[in-house]
């Protein structure tokens, strides 16, 4: 009488069970990464893989814990941040401009748009020297920017 067969993690059945989890992982992080809450996209996965809820939510938590290890190993750049940030704001906005049961949501519309504008820095404010002759500071030497201050001071005094 045979007991139980030793776990194999090079089995074909063991290979096929790791890449079955690996991507409803990926499944999970893209969700995540779309800025969709758990809460919503748990239950529906439940149903589609034909598992407990549980068990979902014990995917999302080692989504969670890749994606904050990947983070603390690299440090996520500000364009990918900035992109993701993009993403949402547009989405806000898509969704503003469908609305709900009395039409779109102007207000927001207008709070998604110049968020966007902020992010993306067409409403920067623009910064002007007025003391450098129009010249960037960077691209003078030494001996033109002590002219320069010297006039001023000279200007200074005069006035």
């Amino acid at each position: 009488m045979d007991g139980p067969k030793p776990f194999d993690p090079r089995s074909p059945d063991a290979i096929a069970r790791a890449r079955a989890v690996s991507a409803r992982l990926d499944v999970i992080e893209t969700r995540l990464l779309g800025a969709e809450a758990p809460a919503d996209f748990v239950p529906e996965l439940s149903k589609a893989w034909g598992k407990h809820k549980r068990q979902v939510w014990r995917y999302v938590a080692r989504v969670r814990a890749r994606l904050a290890e990947r983070a603390q190993a690299s440090a996520i750049s500000p364009e990918a941040d900035a992109e993701i940030i993009r993403a949402m704001l547009l989405d806000a906005y898509r969704t503003a401009r469908t609305g709900g049961e009395k039409g779109p949501d102007a207000k927001g519309m207008v709070a998604a748009a110049r968020a966007l504008a902020d992010v993306t820095g067409v409403t920067a404010p623009r910064r002007v020297d007025v003391t450098s002759g129009g010249k960037p500071l960077a691209a003078m030497t030494d001996e033109e920017l002590d002219a320069r201050i010297a006039a001023l001071e000279a200007q200074a005094i005069t006035h």
